[in-house]
């Protein structure tokens, strides 16, 4: 469907003309869903969850194989790290 701006409004999804899925453009969707390439964040930026990385990003966790860290400060390791 297509967008159209309404009282400073936009109804539907904003994409680049080269949007392709996982590929290449960008789009922000009427959900609040984006897709980006890269991204620079001068800023906060808040997650409750997802990976960046190679780590995990939980509600009060950061996991990266072996080892967990808690929003308390302590840490936890899974498996000898150490030789």
């Amino acid at each position: 469907s297509p967008n159209f701006f309404l009282d400073g409004y936009v109804y539907g999804d904003l994409r680049s003309p080269n949007y392709v899925s996982g590929s290449e453009g960008w789009i922000i969707r009427s959900n609040g869903d984006v897709e980006f390439n890269d991204g620079t964040f001068r800023g906060v930026l808040v997650a409750a969850s997802g990976t960046i990385g190679g780590f995990t990003i939980g509600a009060s966790t950061l996991v990266g194989g072996a080892v967990t860290l808690n929003s308390t400060g302590s840490i936890a390791v899974t498996a000898d790290i150490f030789p």
